[in-house]
């Protein structure tokens, strides 16, 4: 009997300790003691000791593959009403991109400025989603809080910090969900989606300025360092608003403009006594700009679009973290927007 005792145990042992050695999927998933459906539980944590796979036993190939053999074992062990859900949530995650970065954000993406910016902290605003307007009134522009430059500093170091953090719960929360689809063993699609907003941004400035410079050029009214104001065009209409990349603010190409008007401008026999809503175009990256600048954003938006769909078998709950993390992110991305954009800024200097 003790000998008995003995073998069951080693047999025991054996068992638990021997890696696992698949030729097949229905082997590969028959190894797992584990729910399908158990949230935030990513294929390292389901198989520590797998050797090989359909396919071969390299390492690098096991390393590669392992992601998308766990998510073929997760939907293959799950019933299809779960697939049915999977499926749905997956366009809900396809919405985050647009509607967390920017939609939800429409009345705050214009950001009133007294000068002009260097190219630099101008694309790095855009990249962050905001749009930097120099309006014709100045007394339009909020000077709000100004602190002392060391506590302005701390401030720029804490949101700076605070984008940072938001960014790495993104990439933590794509280590350990099922991974993107695209390319599943590398989770940094999400957070470089984010970061990649500097291309696009790049895009439109360049092609602002140049536009900007042509126009001073052939003599167009411009105003501070460049920037469009209270143009006039072939509609006859002015606006007063003026972003260095919106035709929409400028009234031209003959098509009738929605203007933003401010309190004591004149046009015509009306005279404005309130600012009224930015049109939508002013409110989208890339609005009324060269179309070359409107197809950066596309694939951008698009590339974001695909990358949040890809995130495969997400369920309700990782779901709401990925919607709650986006949101931080992009609050953090806004409020460091504002900081470059002088507000906040330290005492003595004028945006």
């Amino acid at each position: 009997m003790a000998s008995f005792s003995r073998l069951s145990l080693v047999i025991l042992s054996i068992y638990l300790l021997t890696p696992i050695l698949a030729t097949d999927s229905s082997e590969l998933c028959d190894g797992l003691g584990w729910a399908p459906t158990k949230p935030f539980n990513p294929w390292f944590r389901a198989w520590t000791n797998l050797t090989s796979g359909p396919g071969g036993d390299d390492p690098d190939f096991v390393n590669n593959m392992a992601c998308w053999w766990y998510a073929d074992c997760i939907f293959n062990n799950v019933p299809e009403t779960r697939k049915q859900q999977y499926g749905a949530i997956s366009i809900v995650m396809a919405l985050i991109p647009l509607i967390l970065k920017d939609i939800a954000w429409p009345e705050k993406r214009i950001v009133l400025i007294a000068n002009k910016r260097g190219w630099v902290i101008e694309i790095i605003v855009r990249a962050l989603g905001l749009n930097p307007t120099i309006p014709e009134d100045q007394t339009q522009i909020k000077q709000g809080r100004l602190f002392h430059p060391i506590i302005s500093a701390a401030i720029l170091v804490l949101l700076v910090a605070f984008l940072l953090v938001s960014y790495g719960l993104l990439a933590v929360m794509e280590v350990y969900s099922k991974r993107s689809s695209l390319g599943c063993p590398v989770p940094v699609f999400v957070v470089l989606w984010f970061i990649i907003a500097l291309a696009p941004a790049a895009v439109e400035v360049a092609i602002g300025r140049f536009r900007n410079r042509n126009k001073s050029v052939k003599g167009v009214g411009s105003g501070q360092k460049g920037f469009p104001i209270g143009e006039v065009g072939t509609s006859g209409k002015s606006t007063v608003l003026v972003s260095p990349d919106e035709e929409t603010l400028s009234g031209i190409n003959g098509h009738s403009r929605s203007t933003v008007a401010v309190p004591g401008y004149s046009n015509g026999n009306h005279r404005q006594s309130g600012i009224s809503a930015a049109p939508v175009s002013n409110n989208i990256q890339g609005g009324e700009q060269h179309w070359m600048a409107q197809f950066c954003w596309g694939l951008y938006y698009s590339a974001g679009g695909l990358i949040f769909t890809s995130i495969m078998l997400v369920a309700v709950v990782e779901l709401f973290t990925w919607m709650l993390l986006a949101g931080v992110a992009s609050a953090a991305s806004k409020m460091l927007g504002y900081r470059l954009c002088g507000y906040w800024g330290p005492k003595g200097k004028m945006r």
